[in-house]
C-alpha cells in the first residue's frame, strides 16, 4: 500500500472531516491532481489500489464524507444529503489547498461531481464517473434501501464476510472468501468490542424523511460537464446505471470515453483488469494547469452553467444546490 498523510480539518458544523493525502512518489510536472469520492456507505479505502496506482505522478486526496470512516458523525442526521457534502468538499479541498483537480467519483462520489460541476465548474479539470449517472435505476435503489443503515454490528469477522457478500454477490460474482474478508475489512470496523459496519447508520434517516418525494432532476448537473474530460465507467451488470442512460450520457456530452467492466454489476472496485491502466492513461492526458485564458473561459462558463442549472430547477420546483 502506498504511503499517505492522514489530515482532518471540520465543516461549518464542527463535524470533523478526514482525508488520506498521497503525494506523488515520481513527481511529474504538469499532472492534475485528482481527488477520490467514495460510494454511499464506502470510505477512502476502497481506493487504496487505485490511489498506489496514480500516486506514481499525481497528488491524490482521497476523504471520508461525513458519517464514514475516520470522519465524525454529523449530530443532525439530515446533514447526510449531498448539498452538505459538496460544502465539506469546498472546506476539505480548502484544507489540502486544491483550487483544481480531476475527479473519480462512484456511485455516491459520481453524483457529487455532477454537483460540484453544477456549483465551481471551473475548478474541475475531468471527471472519472464510476457506474453513476443522472438518473439511477429503480431497481437499484430497492436494493440499496434494503441494506443501507439496517446491519448492525456482527460476531466475528467471518460473519462481517458473509454480510458483505449477501449485499455484493451479484455484482462481484468472481469473489473468492479471501476477496470478500479483504472487503469486510474495508465495510466494518472494530469499535468498543464490536464489528461493526465503517460508517453512521443515520445515513439511512434522509432517505426515510423523503418519503416518495421525487429525487432532484441531475440532467442539468451532468449536462455542466459538457466540455470537459469525462471517462464514464459502467458494470456490466448494473443496476443503478442502465445501458439506456448510460448511452444517454454519452449522446449529451457528446465527447465522453466509456469501458464497460465485464462480469461485474454495481459498482466495479477499479481494479479489475485493465481499468487502472484506462483511468491513469485518461487522466494523464489532463493538463495540470491551465492558461490565464483558458482560466477566464472555464470562469465564465461556471457562472453560466449556475444560472443556467439555477433557471432550470427553478421552472421545475426544484430546489437548487
Amino acid at each position: 500500500m502506498a504511503a499517505f498523510s492522514e489530515k482532518t480539518t471540520a465543516a461549518s458544523d464542527g463535524t470533523s472531516l478526514y482525508y488520506r493525502d498521497y503525494a506523488p512518489q515520481t513527481p511529474v510536472a504538469d499532472m492534475v491532481p485528482v481527488v477520490c469520492l467514495h460510494g454511499l456507505t464506502r470510505s477512502s479505502t476502497d481506493f487504496e489500489s487505485l490511489a498506489a496506482r496514480l500516486s506514481q505522478t499525481h497528488r491524490v486526496i482521497c476523504p471520508d464524507l461525513r458519517g464514514r470512516g475516520k470522519s465524525g458523525y454529523a449530530a443532525d442526521p439530515m446533514t447526510y444529503v449531498p448539498i452538505q457534502y459538496v460544502k465539506d468538499l469546498k472546506i476539505l479541498l480548502a484544507d489540502a489547498d486544491l483550487s483544481r483537480f480531476a475527479i473519480v467519483g462512484t456511485s455516491l462520489g459520481g453524483i457529487l461531481a455532477m454537483t460540484m460541476a453544477g456549483t465551481m465548474r471551473h475548478r474541475i479539470a475531468g471527471v472519472v464517473m464510476n457506474d453513476i449517472g443522472p438518473e439511477i435505476d429503480p431497481a437499484g435503489l430497492v436494493r440499496i434501501n434494503g441494506y443501507v443503515g439496517v446491519g448492525g454490528p456482527v460476531d466475528s469477522w467471518s460473519a462481517a464476510a458473509d454480510a458483505v457478500r449477501h449485499i455484493n454477490e451479484d455484482a462481484l460474482p468472481h469473489y473468492t472468501e479471501e476477496q470478500w474478508l479483504a472487503l469486510a475489512k474495508r465495510h466494518y470496523v472494530e469499535r468498543g468490542g464490536k464489528i461493526m459496519p465503517n460508517y453512521d447508520e443515520n445515513i439511512r434517516v434522509p432517505f426515510e424523511a423523503s418519503g416518495g418525494t421525487p429525487a432532484p432532476n441531475m440532467w442539468p448537473f451532468f449536462e455542466a460537464l459538457q466540455g470537459l474530460p469525462l471517462l464514464l465507467i459502467r458494470g456490466e451488470t448494473s443496476d443503478i446505471l442502465s445501458e439506456r442512460t448510460a448511452d444517454e450520457m454519452i449522446r449529451r456530452h457528446g465527447s465522453a470515453s466509456y469501458l464497460e467492466v465485464p462480469g461485474v454489476g454495481h459498482a466495479p472496485m477499479l481494479d479489475e483488469l485493465g481499468v487502472e491502466d484506462r483511468i491513469s492513461t485518461f487522466l494523464r492526458d489532463i493538463p495540470g494547469r491551465e492558461s490565464m485564458l483558458g482560466w477566464l473561459k472555464s470562469r465564465f462558463k461556471s457562472w453560466k452553467e449556475l444560472g443556467r442549472i439555477t433557471k432550470t430547477l427553478k421552472s421545475q420546483g426544484g430546489a437548487t444546490a
